[in-house]
């Protein structure tokens, strides 16, 4: 995104305006942050997959896991199946007849570095 992109925003896919909004919900908590010398300890992300692309989502996934540095519990909502490729701990909830229970907690060891995201779309 850029200024020599003339599209007004209200014509952008759903994609792009959700990686826009994401974006600025992450300056904000830096900005927040910085503001009051003081980091936060945990953050909520409550269906922020909802539409983005599959190389969305792992973009997103990958910024979560290097603001980890700054906060240290970093609570994702989704109802998309994944999770051990990028986070180290997940618990699975599930709906039933209107009833949330849980099912199972795990917890993974990613064995790769997390490598520094760049989004670089046209």
């Amino acid at each position: 995104y850029s200024d020599k992109d003339p599209r007004p925003y209200y014509t952008w896919s759903q994609s792009e305006r959700k990686e826009v909004s994401l974006a600025v919900d992450l300056a904000m908590n830096e900005l927040l942050s910085d503001m009051f010398s003081n980091s936060f300890e945990f953050a909520v992300f409550d269906e922020s997959f909802d539409g983005l692309d599959p190389l969305g989502i792992e973009m997103f996934c990958l910024q979560l896991k290097q603001l980890t540095n700054r906060i240290p519990t970093i609570l994702v909502v989704t109802h998309y199946p994944f999770g051990e490729q990028y986070f180290d701990n997940f618990l699975d909830i599930q709906k039933t007849n209107g009833c949330s229970s849980f099912v199972k907690s795990v917890k993974t060891k990613l064995d790769r570095p997390v490598p520094k995201v760049r989004l670089n779309r046209k």
